[in-house]
């Protein structure tokens, strides 16, 4: 899938919101049979333990996506020394402290480092300027 492609949870999510706004307007209109049997039907299928699912996953689908993510890398000694944050379109690696050894986490760098990131958004930055 494309960027341009909206997700699965993407396109759940905007039928949900247009069903709901359909619901709102069909409970504004006159209660004559037709209207109010449709908007049970709508509300029916709002309240489906699968419809319910899906809203809750393309609403964490949509908060992941815009929310900041990071991690650390660090040595043995247990110290992180390189902090990554992802945005939605960016990332951004940061030294986190001032080390000796250029030349070997140069190495590391140019070999390429796998940093696992958090499950949800982190604040920034992840480890205060000088110390973890």
């Amino acid at each position: 899938m494309s960027e341009s492609e909206p997700s699965a949870d993407q396109v759940n999510l905007d039928n949900i919101l247009l069903l709901e706004e359909v619901l709102a307007y069909l409970k504004r209109l006159p209660n004559v049979p037709v209207t109010v049997e449709l908007a049970r039907k709508v509300m029916a299928h709002l309240e489906n333990p699968v419809t319910a699912t899906a809203h809750r996953r393309a609403a964490e689908d949509e908060r992941m996506r815009s929310a900041r993510r990071g991690g650390v890398y660090g040595v043995v000694t247990g110290l992180p020394l390189v902090e990554v944050v992802v945005y939605p379109d960016a990332v951004q690696l940061r030294l986190t402290h001032r080390i000796a050894d250029h030349a070997r986490l140069q190495a590391k760098l140019a070999d390429g480092i796998e940093v696992p990131l958090s499950v949800g958004p982190v604040e920034e930055p992840l480890f205060p300027k000088g110390g973890a």
